[in-house]
């Protein structure tokens, strides 16, 4: 007990300090199971995605030389890592001319994220929001319960963000389930509460 309160005073030094200076900077303790953790917040306009964000991704997408129908009802041309722009069919690219396309695609995805996050966040959130963006496009649900809390009402619904996140764009049009789209829901949820 008395370091738990030695704890939340060194905490309370940090954030007043950090405040004082302007920082954008916040912190959470968790305290559970015998130990604690600390994650840090910032203001979502501090943030760029990270390596890891970028990675997971790449690893999503996946790499696709050749322009290719993929899975959307209709079809769109796509190519490297979920390139759609200016794609024509027959078009061939190299990893790295994918790359700078994922960075370009990805710039629009942050600003969307950027624009609709009104709460401070970690790093992993965004890194999740802008995976989620990049892959969705924008939602005004996803925003609403994350701006709000991790369960609320809206439009008349109670939305859990667990289940909302996990059970929702696992269709590419169809009304059938796609496992990739349905691991990948989970697969970001999980960097988002970590």
């Amino acid at each position: 007990m008395i370091l738990l309160i030695i704890i939340v005073i060194a905490i309370v030094v940090f954030i007043y300090f950090n405040l004082k200076n302007n920082e954008t900077e916040y912190i959470n303790l968790i305290v559970g199971g015998g130990g604690y953790q600390i994650l840090k917040f910032r203001n979502v306009k501090d943030f760029a995605i990270s390596k890891a964000g970028i990675d997971f991704i790449k690893k999503f997408e996946g790499f696709r030389a050749k322009a290719y129908n993929d899975a959307r009802i209709p079809p769109v041309l796509t190519i490297g890592y979920g390139h759609t722009k200016n794609v024509y069919a027959g078009q061939v690219i190299t990893e790295e001319q994918a790359t700078i396309f994922l960075k370009e695609d990805l710039a629009l995805a942050e600003k969307r994220v950027k624009n609709n996050v009104k709460i401070a966040i970690s790093q992993n959130q965004y890194d999740a929001l802008v995976s989620h963006v990049f892959n969705n496009g924008i939602s005004t649900t996803l925003f609403k319960i994350i701006n709000l809390g991790t369960s609320q009402v809206y439009k008349g619904n109670l939305y859990d963000l667990q289940k909302w996140w996990t059970t929702t764009y696992i269709t590419a049009g169809s009304s059938s389930e796609l496992a990739g789209l349905v691991t990948r829901r989970k697969e970001e949820y999980l960097i988002y509460t970590t």
